[in-house]
């Protein structure tokens, strides 16, 4: 949440409207309401569903991954040194 509201120029709304204001930035990454979704939904406490989310939370960092780097003017794995 915090990168999207970064990479969208906003600042963090209050943790309790997050949920809400996010789906009214301007740039979300493809497929972003489905993949919060299936973040969120917690089928049962098993790997295969840590996996499941884990995986829509990984193609959701992809899709920012690009545009963040622009952003910054360095790839992560540099910034991240850096930092």
């Amino acid at each position: 949440m915090k990168a999207l509201f970064g990479l969208n120029n906003q600042l963090l709304p209050d943790e309790k409207w997050q949920m809400y204001q996010v789906q009214r930035l301007k740039w979300l990454p493809r497929g972003f309401k489905e993949k919060l979704k299936e973040i969120i939904f917690v089928k049962d406490l098993s790997i295969k569903e840590l996996q499941r989310r884990r995986n829509a939370l990984n193609y959701l960092w992809k899709q920012m991954l690009p545009k963040a780097e622009k952003e910054v003017g360095m790839k992560f794995d540099e910034f991240k040194r850096l930092v």
